[in-house]
């Protein structure tokens, strides 16, 4: 297990802060752009993004560093702000997950996922991020470095996956010294979450907790705060809520304020 100690300073570009969003945008990004600039990420993961809406990323200041999916219409993409330098690649072998790393010193390691359906119902929604994770590819990334995306798990539904389930691979993060989070910083256990991050048919009573992003201990000290998006304003465009994580670094002006439910 990695023990906290001496941190690695985040120094990404001359940045005072580093803001990290995933969104699950259920497809018609296009028509959501003006949604997502309000979330004012630096380094952003969309699911359920067809190709050429990601495309479309760079009018509001993104830069799309990789897209991957089965279905031209429905996949997983990874952008970041030019100055990060983002580069990335597919996971191959992992449905639906792209490894980037960005320029500077020190480097910047993520995890893009979307961890959804497969034809192989051993290798379905919970069970790709038991893959990732028995791969040990946590190990070649820097020092700082998010896992983070749209897991499709929790802790309240590990009986249907036994040795593959949600809280086994939380304790295989743990392991490799990672934490989620949002659990790190609100102190709350797993199946026990507050604030949901996706309501089932865009119903406001079966709301649950399934995006994450686990942090290794050095991007944890760095942890500035997370904040999970209001249904009130995000549940007209997706049955996800955005999940932003924001990290201290250095000489970043302060964020806009927008009107969805986060500043």
């Amino acid at each position: 297990m990695e023990v906290e100690g001496v941190g690695v300073k985040l120094h990404i570009t001359m940045m005072k802060r580093l803001r990290v969003v995933t969104w699950n945008c259920a497809m018609a990004l296009r028509r959501k752009l003006r949604e997502v600039a309000s979330l004012n990420a630096d380094v952003l993961v969309l699911q359920e993004c067809s190709r050429s809406d990601a495309d479309h990323l760079g009018s509001i200041g993104l830069e799309l560093a990789y897209w991957t999916g089965s279905n031209l219409h429905k996949g997983l993409a990874l952008a970041a702000r030019s100055e990060l330098q983002l580069m990335a690649n597919p996971i191959r072998g992992i449905q639906w997950a792209i490894r980037g790393i960005t320029g500077g010193d020190p480097t910047l390691g993520i995890v893009a996922i979307w961890a959804c359906k497969s034809e192989n119902s051993e290798e379905r929604y919970v069970r790709q991020i038991h893959k990732l994770l028995d791969r040990d590819i946590l190990e070649t990334l820097p020092q700082t470095s998010i896992v983070l995306g749209d897991f499709n798990s929790n802790s309240i539904w590990d009986a249907e996956h036994r040795e593959l389930s949600h809280s086994r691979a939380v304790e295989k993060f743990e392991l490799a010294g990672y934490r989620s989070a949002y659990h790190h910083l609100r102190g709350e256990t797993h199946g026990n979450e507050s604030t949901p991050t996706f309501f089932l048919y865009r119903n406001s009573k079966r709301s649950y907790h399934i995006d994450y992003a686990f942090l290794s201990s050095q991007m944890r000290q760095h942890l500035k705060k997370v904040d999970i998006g209001a249904h009130t304003a995000w549940l007209g465009l997706s049955d996800h809520m955005p999940f932003i994580i924001e990290f201290s670094c250095k000489n970043r002006p302060p964020p806009r304020k927008g009107p969805y439910g986060v500043p």
